[in-house]
């Protein structure tokens, strides 16, 4: 520390040792708002902190760099956490003091920018080291620390009926079977990860530098849902951070990293997958759909007349002509009937309660709410999450496709060929190398015609 305090100046310097600030994962909290307004330091002070704190995370000078204890731990599951050592580390801080004898002690309810200075110090004391390692905070850690944050002080609970005390804090699932979390300690655990040096290192060595217009509309994101009230802010931030989002498709495991930085591209029905592809292919206007092309995949073959749905019989038409197959010899390993596991690469249907839907598949898949092959309601599921899209099997291929591309998901075996020419009807694109598929698919739907006439 007192390197910082040589950086930052003499008189800065005492005003920090004045409020106890002479740890470096204290220092590392201090925002601007801290420094001038709390501290009433001026512009120039906050500049020099800032430049100094920075440094720190260059030069990857971990905080508190002590040997592991039972107490210190920093390996995820060891991580000592109770009510105590929450009061002891909320006492320590110089900026809680107004908070713990005046509305903690107290009892009464803190505001936002309240719980979240709450967080910051307590998640940079337990975590800060760990992070900057590269290792991962696991989701009973972060959920422990909630609880007994909860019950250190009780004006902390949540009173919204059907979420839990902690649910402000931390919420697994966001109190669903799947999906993402929510919290102030979920939102802090994993801003920082992304900062830090080993996941930088090892995340974004291929993405561009990105903009403070960038890096605000991140943050802003952090505090939406897919509620409709949202919407045009939400659609506003992700138009914004395409930039961002088009550098990751270029990276390896692209679908992961978009999937976890961007919770809410499965949102809104679907409505930003369909931007985000309009955004992907600004000259491509699709003027073929599916839709469009089922009187065509309807006349290949007499056979799946018994599939009731008019869009899963052309597609299974469809599938087979491409790829010259049909039914598949021997079912699925887990269950599934041989012409079902030939379609479940786009869509799923409903089954009993003994073999029960995986809706946490790697790959995105249509899921129809009825028995095999009837008509029903169809859900595009994405990593868990669904998007209902009625009773238009059109509409859930659509959004499917568009899901796939977006995502950058890699495109299963089964579907390739389907993807392959549903891109050149999108694109209509009869020139250059591929002129030769487009003339061989066309060719091979005339000459299936011919037959079947």
């Amino acid at each position: 520390m007192e390197d910082i305090f040589g950086a930052i100046g003499e008189d800065t310097a005492e005003v920090l040792k004045e409020h106890d600030i002479n740890t470096v994962p204290i220092f590392l909290v201090l925002t601007q708002e801290i420094v001038m307004i709390q501290l009433k330091l001026k512009l120039g002070a906050w500049l020099r902190i800032e430049r100094a704190q920075k440094q720190l995370q260059e030069q990857e000078i971990l905080p508190n760099k002590v040997e592991p204890t039972s107490e210190n731990c920093h390996n995820d599951n060891e991580i000592f956490i109770n009510e105590q050592k929450i009061i002891e580390i909320l006492q320590r801080a110089p900026t809680c003091q107004r908070l713990l004898y005046g509305k903690l002690a107290q009892g009464t309810c803190l505001d936002r920018n309240e719980k979240n200075l709450i967080c910051r110090i307590l998640c940079a004391e337990l975590f800060a080291t760990a992070i900057n390692k590269g290792l991962t905070i696991k989701s009973a850690t972060k959920q422990k620390l909630a609880i007994c944050l909860v019950n250190a002080y009780d004006c902390l609970k949540s009173d919204v009926n059907g979420k839990p005390a902690e649910a402000d804090w931390y919420w697994e699932h966001n109190g669903d079977q799947s999906g993402s979390h929510t919290g102030m300690i979920y939102n802090w655990v994993r801003n920082e990860q992304n900062k830090s040096p080993a996941k930088l290192s090892r995340k974004r060595p291929a993405v561009q530098e990105i903009t403070q217009e960038i890096v605000d509309a991140l943050t802003e994101l952090e505090a939406f849902t897919d509620d409709e009230a949202y919407r045009q802010r939400v659609f506003q931030l992700y138009q914004i951070t395409y930039p961002y989002r088009n550098a990751l498709r270029k990276m390896e495991d692209s679908s992961t990293l978009i999937m976890t930085e961007f919770p809410l591209l499965a949102g809104f029905q679907g409505d930003l997958i369909l931007d985000e592809y309009n955004h992907l292919n600004p000259a491509g206007e699709t003027v073929i759909t599916f839709e469009n092309i089922v009187p065509l995949c309807s006349m290949l073959n007499t056979e799946y007349d018994d599939v009731a749905c008019c869009g899963v019989r052309a597609l299974l038409k469809l599938m087979k002509q491409l790829s010259q197959q049909g039914r598949t010899v021997q079912a699925d390993p887990s269950g599934l009937p041989p012409l079902e596991d030939y379609a479940c690469v786009f869509i799923r249907w409903k089954r009993d309660e003994e073999h029960d839907i995986d809706f946490m598949m790697p790959s995105p898949f249509i899921y129809c709410n009825a028995l095999a092959f009837a008509i029903g309601n169809y859900f595009v599921i994405v990593e868990g999450k669904s998007i209902d899209c009625g009773d238009n099997f059109f509409k859930a291929y659509d959004i499917l496709y568009k899901t796939y591309k977006t995502y950058n998901f890699p495109t299963p075996h089964k579907a390739k060929k389907v993807f392959e020419f549903f891109d050149i009807l999108v694109y209509q694109a009869y020139k250059f190398s591929r002129i030769a598929t487009v003339n061989r698919m066309v060719e091979r739907i005339r000459t299936a015609l011919k037959r079947d006439n």
